[in-house]
């Protein structure tokens, strides 16, 4: 399994940088997992675009699928459809994107959802909007997404036996308001419990992690936490 970040910052980019979007490669698959600001730039520096076999939304804020737009354009000239699963909800987003004639779109089902060789599965997540995490197992290594959420008890036993973990955590508990995202602490504790290890994404651009993460590490020697950066690649 090939993990590749294309774009790690939360609700907006700062320079040099993107959004939420992530490459996931196994199996002969090659999958997008959230599709946010500069995610087609970035795609395009490790593979065709054109030769995605799917791609996964977590939920349809604008850092999470904005560029989905222009690859829509790509695949049109490529003369390719793409299979997009995602959370169905009757909103002006859903709407546009499914006007869009190359982009096949899918709710998740409640079981499983198997792509080639892998297999995707969704739990419900808690944010200000329809969404979901999403566990992505190719019968070797299995990964979980967190999406935006809260931390509830879904991904909880979504992360059980899980090896590595995308968490959108990517801010400092002092500085975490609402009851819409995780704390880095908080997922910090979610992969120790799950023996996972950690990739801390979904970063504020405001509020950076770096110091969070470094006492984490300090506390816990034996955790495994990366702190998520453009064109980071985790293979297991």
């Amino acid at each position: 399994m090939k993990l590749t970040v294309l774009g790690c910052m939360g609700g907006y980019p700062v320079k040099g940088t993107g959004t939420s979007a992530y490459l996931y490669e196994s199996r002969g698959q090659k999958i997008l997992i959230d599709c946010g600001s500069n995610a087609l730039s970035e795609l395009s520096k490790y593979i065709r675009p054109a030769d995605l076999d799917a791609a996964l939304l977590s939920h349809l804020h604008s850092d999470h699928f904005s560029d989905m737009l222009n690859l829509r354009y790509l695949l049109k000239v490529e003369g390719r459809t793409l299979d997009v699963y995602l959370p169905k909800e009757q909103t002006p987003e859903y709407e546009l994107l499914a006007a869009c004639p190359n982009l096949a779109l899918h709710a998740y089902s409640d079981g499983d959802t198997v792509l080639g060789g892998v297999t995707v599965r969704a739990a419900p997540a808690i944010h200000s909007r329809e969404g979901v995490s999403i566990s992505v197992d190719d019968g070797a290594v299995r990964l979980v997404y967190s999406g935006d959420t809260a931390l509830n008890d879904n991904l909880s036993k979504l992360c059980e036996g899980a090896d590595l973990l995308l968490c959108n955590c990517g801010i400092p508990a002092k500085y975490l308001t609402g009851h819409y995202l995780m704390s880095v602490e908080e997922g910090a504790a979610l992969a120790r419990l799950a023996g996972a290890s950690l990739i801390v994404t979904h970063i504020n651009a405001r509020r950076s992690p770096k110091s969070a993460v470094a006492a984490l590490i300090k506390k816990y020697p034996s955790d495994k936490i990366i702190l998520a950066k453009k064109g980071l690649t985790v293979e297991i």
